[in-house]
């Protein structure tokens, strides 16, 4: 049995996006889905629903089920006024099954464009609601519209394509052999279209098919190995490197430089010797004089200079409870 769940809003100020289930049950479900882990990102941003074309990736879970998700569907009966912040109403559609075989041709459908205006959901009083009928629902059949792509259909390896090629995934998607899908990885995507990670995210996510607009050929995902660099890339990475190491010579130099010398400064060669001022002060002789019996020899006065006992204390801002 497939799940079944669409995403969408409504015009009110109450009918922001949710989610429904098809076919009743829990409609919490896809908001735990889209916070699962697939190669180190997660489903939310491997996906936009802003787009120009839809969104679509279908892999499979750790569970050993499979799931495909497509994001910013344009289904023809939402309002035209858009929702409650103007923008245009756009719709998504989450499947889980541990039958591959439905959500390859939702995939397969939403790739050429025919997946959105199938969905089972209306808008009563600018409100989005489940059809008549959704519990039944599946994907339309997709009809083969591209060339194949001529590429190995070896489930192991991975390629990646210009999104004009999205037809041809398509037709490859409906001709895979679902038997063969039991042992495709855990964890693992099957088909990503997006134009929201680059080339090298792809390489790390290694899907079976990639879509996305930073191509222009297809492009083997070699696990392992990444295409060599072009001509003059290396020479242009030495080269940014070495600024910086550049950069640090030339900092240690200026610090030994202006770094003042412990030892004292010797004078230049016929330059008088500048007289050395001592800080102590000399304490000032005291005249001499022969006290009388009867006469008590004069005090003499401190030339010690005066000690200042006063501390100063610092002020401590003290903040009311």
């Amino acid at each position: 049995m497939t799940r079944w769940y669409v995403s969408t809003a409504g015009v009110g100020r109450d009918d922001d996006y949710r989610w429904l289930a098809l076919a009743g049950g829990d409609a919490t479900v896809p908001q735990d889905v889209v916070y699962e882990r697939l190669g180190g990102s997660e489903l939310g941003d491997l996906t936009s629903e802003s787009e120009l074309k839809p969104s679509v990736v279908l892999w499979r879970r750790s569970d050993g089920s499979f799931a495909v998700y497509a994001d910013g569907l344009l289904h023809p009966g939402a309002p035209a006024k858009g929702d409650y912040h103007g923008r245009t109403i756009r719709a998504a559609l989450m499947g889980i099954s541990a039958d591959p075989a439905p959500l390859l041709a939702a995939a397969a459908t939403a790739l050429v464009g025919e997946l959105a205006p199938a969905l089972p959901v209306r808008w009563d009083a600018s409100s989005p609601v489940v059809a008549g009928g959704a519990d039944r629902w599946s994907p339309p059949e997709p009809r083969p519209a591209g060339d194949p792509t001529g590429l190995p259909d070896d489930l192991d390896g991975s390629w990646g394509l210009p999104w004009e090629r999205a037809p041809s995934v398509a037709r490859e998607l409906a001709g895979l052999d679902t038997e063969a899908l039991r042992s495709y990885p855990k964890d693992r995507i099957l088909l990503l279209s997006t134009k929201l990670i680059g080339v090298d995210q792809l390489h790390q996510l290694r899907p079976w098919r990639a879509l996305t607009p930073s191509l222009n050929r297809p492009r083997d995902f070699k696990e392992g190995k990444r295409e060599p660099a072009g001509p003059g890339r290396g020479r242009r990475l030495a080269a940014w490197l070495a600024v910086p190491v550049a950069v640090g010579v030339v900092a240690a130099v200026l610090v030994f430089t202006l770094r003042p010398s412990a030892r004292p400064t010797q004078p230049a060669p016929g330059q008088p010797i500048p007289p050395t001022i001592s800080t102590t002060p000399t304490p000032t002789p005291s005249p001499t004089t022969t006290p009388s019996p009867t006469t008590k020899p004069p005090s003499t006065p401190s030339t010690r200079p005066a000690t200042t006992h006063k501390t100063t204390s610092p002020t401590k801002n003290h903040k009311s409870g």
